[in-house]
C-alpha cells in the first residue's frame, strides 16, 4: 500500500502545481505568455512525473539515506551556475550561435541582456520572438522553428 499513498502525495502535488501554473498572476503580459495559457494537464503530467526525473537528485544534491536536500550541496551548485560564466573567456568564444528569448521573458528584460551578451559574444545572433514569454518554444513553436532553420541554413 505504499504505492497508494505515493500516488495520492503525487496527486496533490499535481493539484498544487496545476493551480499554480494557471493562476491569474501568470496571465499578466510581463509575467510570461508561456505560464498564462498553461494547461492543466500539462502541469498535472508535471508533477505526476517528477517522481521519474528529480532535478534534486539529478544534481546530487539529494541525501538517499536521510530523504533530504543537502542545502550546503545545493547552494554551491546554485553558485556554480550563477557565477561560473567568465565574461574573459565568453569574449573568445568564436563560433557563431543563436539565442532565441521570448519577449516577455520572466527571469529577465531579453533587450537589455540581449545588448550586454552581444558585448561579451559578437559573433552571437540574437532572436526575440514576439508574443512569447520563457518557453518560446511552446508559445511561438513554428517562429522559433523558421529562426533555428534559418540559422542553421545561414551557418552550414
Amino acid at each position: 500500500h505504499q504505492w497508494f499513498s505515493r500516488a495520492m502525495a503525487k496527486q496533490k502535488d499535481a493539484d498544487v502545481l496545476s493551480d499554480d501554473l494557471t493562476a491569474s498572476s501568470f496571465s499578466k503580459p510581463r509575467s510570461g505568455k508561456t505560464f498564462g495559457s498553461f494547461d492543466r494537464q500539462l502541469a498535472r503530467g508535471m508533477a505526476l512525473c517528477t517522481r521519474f526525473y528529480r532535478v534534486d537528485k539529478s544534481l546530487g544534491v539529494y541525501n538517499e539515506k536521510t530523504s533530504r536536500v543537502n542545502y550546503i550541496k545545493a547552494l554551491k551548485v546554485i553558485g556554480k551556475f550563477f557565477f561560473s560564466v567568465n565574461k574573459k573567456k565568453l569574449k573568445t568564444f568564436s563560433n557563431k550561435g543563436l539565442l532565441i528569448f521570448g519577449e516577455f521573458e520572466v527571469l529577465y528584460n531579453p533587450y537589455k541582456i540581449s545588448k550586454k551578451i552581444k558585448k561579451l559574444i559578437p559573433h552571437l545572433e540574437i532572436e526575440i520572438v514576439k508574443d512569447a514569454g520563457h518557453a518560446a518554444i511552446y508559445d511561438q513553436p513554428d517562429e522559433v522553428n523558421r529562426k533555428v532553420l534559418d540559422f542553421l541554413k545561414s551557418n552550414t
